[in-house]
């Protein structure tokens, strides 16, 4: 059956941190943070396999294809988008076919993939099979490498599984026993993994980039995803296991040597209101120079994984000290991108305030995982501090900060977003009411 990604809004989850204090000549300010949970967005459905297909056809009534004999090679397909292998798991058309002629046959099909990565692969075996069979991975000369089905799989059922492969190399799946007149339906899909990928500049509409997180032996391979972004503002990332064991997804955000420019966040699966949905990870990133090349070092145990990423404008560009500082009129709002790089930075704001009027100075924005800013107020002289909080970034989450300040006299001053280190990054709104 086809699956689709839903998106779904949830009820948005909000927790209220409240601080007071009282500033000198009679001024009073309240500070407050909050973290506002994001849309929801749902998780990605395990890949399908013959067994949606067996449950809704009898395997006599499918195609069969000229593959009956032993020492047949098997068809296979290469995917690196969630869509196209989706859809090729889907299509009873890409199903091999698979009748063993006689008993005592040594049950050996080969396959050959033109990519190095993980196969995925599906297996039914018909209701009227003879026994539970045992299918093992070989090399080209017939030693075992990993077990498909280790467990066996008896007559009537399916079975998905993960097995490692190399370009341009033949391997052996060898069946045991090989029963005279056992049918099997097998659907396989090589996923591409590496040490370095380029990801497209944008996607369909719930489309993904599959990868294989592990190697030919299995261990985890370090990623590099290279894109590009085209503006400052928001980078978005979403990623998970689509095998079913929710294995953690690594992922730090590099600038184009290679060299991280943000903490490690890991994104999972996770329970929102009683359903799962995605992890998201934010950045604020540049795209001043005509294109700035960035990377997406990915590290996960997930033999294939899936990954988008967005990017939204926040273009102002505000005053880097206090003599440019930028000014906000009030009831006005900038939109701005602290982004990541190899060092730390502050953003500067002037307003101007009435006396005895209470005003409103907020950040609404994200910030990088792991990472966090600093807003303070500070007097005419850029240096005294009237006010200051620390906005800590998470996964999934839209973060607010605000002071609502009443003064006795007019005045000037000055409103200073900073990187707590040199790994934080941010975008963000700031508005003066």
């Amino acid at each position: 059956m086809k699956k689709e990604l839903v998106r779904k809004i949830v009820p948005l989850a909000l927790a209220f941190v409240l601080m007071f204090s009282s500033l000198a000549y009679g001024a009073e300010a309240i500070s407050v943070t909050k973290v506002q949970k994001e849309e929801a967005i749902s998780t990605i459905p395990d890949v399908p396999g013959v067994q949606d297909i067996m449950s809704q056809k009898s395997v006599k009534g499918l195609k069969q294809s000229s593959l009956k004999t032993a020492s047949s090679q098997l068809k296979i397909g290469t995917a690196t988008t969630y869509k196209k292998l989706d859809s090729y798991l889907s299509n009873e058309n890409n199903i091999n076919y698979v009748q063993f002629n006689k008993s005592g046959e040594k049950g050996i099909l080969e396959l050959k993939s033109t990519k190095t990565g993980n196969l995925l692969i599906s297996i039914g075996s018909y209701k009227n099979n003879a026994s539970a069979v045992y299918i093992n991975q070989c090399s080209s000369s017939g030693k075992v490498l990993n077990g498909v089905c280790a467990q066996g799989i008896k007559p009537g059922e399916a079975i998905t599984s993960c097995i490692p492969v190399k370009a341009n190399t033949t391997y052996q799946l060898n069946f045991t026993p090989a029963n005279k007149n056992d049918i099997f339906l097998i659907m396989g899909v090589v996923v591409p993994g590496g040490t370095s990928m380029t990801l497209p500049t944008s996607y369909a509409k719930d489309d993904y980039t599959v990868a294989a997180g592990t190697d030919i032996n299995h261990k985890t391979y370090t990623t590099y995803l290279k894109l590009k972004a085209k503006s400052n503002g928001l980078l978005s990332v979403q990623a998970q296991d689509i095998i079913g064991q929710n294995n953690g997804i690594k992922l730090t955000l590099c600038n184009s040597k290679k060299t991280a420019i943000s903490a490690t966040s890991t994104l999972k699966k996770f329970q929102n209101d009683g359903k799962e949905s995605i992890d998201s990870s934010y950045y604020g990133i540049s795209g001043v120079t005509k294109g700035t090349t960035y990377y997406l070092k990915v590290q996960t145990a997930a033999p294939v994984y899936a990954l988008k990423y967005s990017t939204a404008k926040y273009t102002t560009k505000p005053g880097t000290k206090k003599s440019k500082a930028t000014k906000i009129t009030r009831g006005k709002s900038k939109n701005v991108t602290l982004a990541a790089s190899t060092s730390t930075g502050s953003q500067w704001y002037k307003i101007s305030v009435p006396a005895k009027k209470k005003v409103t100075v907020k950040f609404d924005g994200y910030v990088a995982p792991g990472t966090s800013v600093k807003m303070q107020l500070l007097k005419s002289n850029g240096k005294t501090n009237v006010k200051s909080m620390t906005i800590n970034g998470a996964l999934h989450s839209k973060l607010s900060g605000k002071f609502e300040i009443t003064f006795s006299k007019k005045g000037t001053y000055y409103v200073k977003i900073s990187k707590t280190s040199k790994k934080s990054s941010a975008a963000y709104k700031i508005s003066y009411k």
